[in-house]
């Protein structure tokens, strides 16, 4: 075997490792893309399923709070009508006495 040919198999040689290379390289980068998207998602599900329970403790505490606002407004309802049922004596008395004394 020459030198000639020596250098030609040698090139040829590297060639193929340039291209092995490159193939391995791209592997490389097609796994990681896809690891990546994985890890990704993974993360999108997460941020998801946080938000939604976040979400149902907000509601869960607007609901309390509506049910107090609602007692609360229940409350001063039934004082008022108490209110109103102490003095409808006194107005049906006054009501009497104007109608009697014209």
């Amino acid at each position: 075997m020459s030198i000639l040919d020596s250098i030609n198999k040698a090139e040829e040689r590297a060639a193929e490792m340039r291209s092995e290379a490159k193939a391995k390289a791209r592997e490389t980068l097609r796994q990681a893309e896809a690891e990546a998207r994985e890890k990704g998602d993974a993360l999108i599900l997460e941020a998801k399923e946080a938000s939604e329970a976040v979400l149902l403790q907000e509601e869960a505490l607007a609901e309390k709070e509506m049910e107090r606002v609602l007692h609360d407004a229940s409350l001063a309802d039934e004082k008022m009508a108490e209110n109103a049922r102490t003095r409808v004596p006194k107005a049906v008395e006054f009501i009497l006495e104007r109608v009697e004394t014209q």
